[in-house]
């Protein structure tokens, strides 16, 4: 039996990653198929152990600021200019600044 994989890159990668497999005679989906086989005939992930904890940090990034923009936008600030959010940050740093004294 065989399924679908379904997975999220973004597009320049993409067709990068489409050429190269042209070019080398495969289709991606082959690679890919390839990949996962030999990840579980192996049990590890051949990929040096620094650049998969760059790639996690990475979505763990991507996933903060996606629900900073949520909650931005629940909270009405979702149009800020980056000034308006500069004034914010100074206004709450002398906030912080005049409790201490």
């Amino acid at each position: 039996m065989v399924m679908g994989y379904t997975y999220n890159i973004d597009t320049s990668t993409k067709k990068s990653f489409d050429l190269l497999c042209a070019r080398l005679g495969v289709t991606a989906d082959k690679v890919i198929s390839l990949f996962i086989r030999q990840s579980v005939q192996a049990q590890e992930i051949p990929i040096r152990e620094e650049e998969l904890e760059r790639e996690i940090m990475l979505e763990d990034a991507r996933k903060a600021i996606e629900e900073m923009r949520l909650q931005s936008e629940a909270a009405g600030n979702s149009e800020m200019s980056l000034d308006e959010i500069n004034e914010e940050i100074r206004q709450a740093r002398e906030a912080c600044r005049l409790r201490k004294k």
